[in-house]
């Protein structure tokens, strides 16, 4: 299993006061690994901290899923059970994102990913 850096696996893009953070591992269809969980954790870093950013669109690359849930490959390597070790998708339900977070679902939203869509 090749390591994609979190820069890669989530890009992050401000424009006109909105922030594109977008899951970008189409391959998988967007699947949630360790490099996407530690990608989102920066980008809600991002938006939190830039005062020129008032709303966060959050998407997935691709047409075919918005996000595909917890990369299951990733875990089984790592004999995890439930939800990875390396989850944050909760700091959006917990108030760790204050500003408004749009989900732009594009294709499928299964297990995780549909968990990301409700937070």
């Amino acid at each position: 299993m090749a390591d994609q850096p979190a820069a890669d696996a989530v890009l992050f893009e401000v424009r006109d006061g909105v922030a594109w953070v977008t899951i970008n591992r189409p391959e998988a269809r967007n699947a949630i690994n360790q490099a996407v969980s530690e990608g989102l954790a920066e980008a809600w870093d991002r938006v939190e901290s830039d005062d020129d950013v008032a709303v966060a669109v959050l998407t997935g690359t691709g047409e075919a899923a918005f996000s595909a849930g917890a990369d299951l490959k990733e875990m089984a390597v790592r004999d995890e059970r439930g939800l990875p070790s390396h989850y944050v998708g909760g700091r959006l339900a917990d108030g760790g994102v204050t500003k408004p977070v749009i989900a732009a679902v594009n294709g499928v939203a299964y297990a995780f990913g549909f968990n990301l869509v409700m937070q």
